[in-house]
């Protein structure tokens, strides 16, 4: 985990999530992040939405969360719904289930 400049202040968090393999090597100075709750725009591939500026702590998360977030994406794009990313997941995945 490192913590990041926001670009465009449209980031809470002050710490990212790195590819695995990444953490046992030299921590990057640029990182591709998505905000999967509040950033409705399409990014670029390679667009740079924070840089690293100061790298506090490196550990391993497991990326189900990070996985099934992207999967709920990539069906609701699908169905072209738009559900309040403010409900849990599970909640989030319930609703899709009703809807389509």
């Amino acid at each position: 985990l490192g913590v990041m400049e926001p670009k465009e202040g449209i980031f809470r968090e002050k710490s990212v999530l790195v590819p695995y393999g990444l953490t046992h090597a030299e921590p990057p100075n640029q990182v591709l992040v998505m905000n999967l709750a509040d950033d409705k725009r399409c990014l670029q591939r390679g667009e740079v939405l924070a840089e690293v500026y100061e790298i506090c702590e490196l550990r391993e998360e497991p990326t189900s969360e990070v996985e099934g977030a992207r999967q709920e994406k990539s069906e609701l794009e699908e169905a072209n719904i738009d559900i309040n990313p403010q409900l849990s997941p599970e909640k989030r995945k319930a609703l899709l289930k009703l809807l389509t």
